[in-house]
């Protein structure tokens, strides 16, 4: 989020005036990340049960089946990964992956606030809500023109103006 930018800048899109960012687009599917601690279960092989943590590399090592790469997919995909690696070991695995804690995801709020910061980023937290978490505007910023950077599918930046004024 870069708070109320002091200059226009030419954005890709543009968030429908009057909407919260959260309107816009539904959040995408949670992927794992270095440092989120996993559950993985086994049903018929409580043996081989492991809170295990995604190491920076991405990988979780596993009994039986060694390193698996981890960040980048989802809990899903996880699951059917371990699944397939089990299968060669075990007759018939039934694996699940639990999420037991999340990398403290983070949003930096910067411009033309109080204090610019990095701030949690809770489910649901809108761009007004980020930008009073950094202290509120600045008397020269321009609510008006509040710019929220959004990484897209293929990781490339998504401009949008969020007009907070209104809001």
């Amino acid at each position: 989020l870069w708070g109320c930018a002091s200059t226009s800048a030419t954005l890709d899109r543009e968030a429908p005036a009057g909407s919260e960012l959260s309107q816009v687009q539904a959040p995408p599917e949670y992927r794992l990340l270095p440092g989120d601690q996993l559950d993985i279960k086994l049903f018929f092989n409580p043996e081989l049960n492991e809170t295990v943590l995604v190491r920076p590399d991405g990988k979780i090592s596993l009994q039986l089946i060694d390193e698996v790469q981890a960040a980048g997919l989802t809990t899903a995909q996880l699951d059917t990964e371990l699944t397939r690696l089990y299968a060669q070991e075990l007759r018939k695995p039934a694996v699940t992956v639990i999420v037991r804690s999340f990398t403290g995801q983070r949003v930096y709020v910067g411009g033309e606030v109080t204090t610019p910061s990095l701030v949690p980023l809770a489910a649901g937290l809108t761009p007004l809500q980020a930008v009073m978490n950094a202290g509120g505007f600045k008397e020269t910023a321009k609510p008006a023109g509040v710019i929220v950077i959004r990484k897209g599918p293929d990781n490339r930046p998504i401009p949008l103006r969020v007009d907070l004024q209104r809001i």
